[in-house]
């Protein structure tokens, strides 16, 4: 039963991208945004457009909400703390987080040249099957939202870890509140990809 609720999960994911059900050893290295590197002058070039984004987040979205560069500054990673976007085991997101998303949604579709990955994280408290099924419908009511308020779906995966990947001890609650949370990954896509090599004559 427990392995049909995750398979189910894996599914409803589908509805917003191609996203799925990921464990620890088919994962990537969660420092990292899951696209490979472009390199070169033409990444440089994404890394500064890229670096301008982070900083227009940062001042635009709660204080709460991390914003950081992955991929050697090609990319960004969002971190939105869980217990700030959902009651204990709900997938449905709280008033505060959805006001904040729909900030998020606005920005995005203002720069449209992104494409970005959903990924919902727990704590070890549970089942790890239930935790990846919970992980999993978390990232696709953000996907969902973001879709909502206009984000190309096309533009978007989403996919729940579950417990693996975790950024702080377990053992603690404060580790604990750390290791719940939603991760968004804004990763250039390929009109950006091609419009920094043409600036630099790649």
């Amino acid at each position: 039963m427990l392995t049909l609720i995750a398979a189910c999960a894996t599914l409803l994911l589908t509805g917003c991208g191609t996203g799925k059900s990921v464990s620890k050893d088919d994962a990537e290295d969660e420092n990292d945004a899951p696209t490979a590197l472009i390199g070169g002058e033409a990444g440089a070039a994404v890394g500064r457009h890229m670096q301008a984004q982070k900083e227009e987040l940062r001042a635009m979205l709660p204080g709460e909400v991390t914003v950081e560069t992955a991929n050697r500054g090609e990319a960004l990673r969002l971190t939105f703390r869980a217990a700030a976007m959902f009651s204990a085991n709900s997938s449905t997101l709280a008033e505060p987080s959805r006001q904040a998303l729909r900030l998020l949604a606005a920005y995005l579709n203002d720069h449209p040249g992104t494409s970005l990955r959903i990924v919902g994280h727990t704590d070890s408290a549970g089942r790890a099957e239930l935790n990846r099924s919970l992980s999993s419908r978390r990232a696709k009511s953000v996907c969902d939202l973001l879709a909502a308020n206009g984000v190309d779906a096309a533009r978007m995966t989403a996919e729940g870890k579950g417990i693996h990947y975790p950024v702080a001890d377990n053992d603690t609650e404060e580790g604990r509140a750390l290791n719940r949370r939603i991760e968004i990954f804004v990763m250039p896509g390929d009109e950006m990809i091609r419009e920094a090599r043409m600036s630099v004559g790649e």
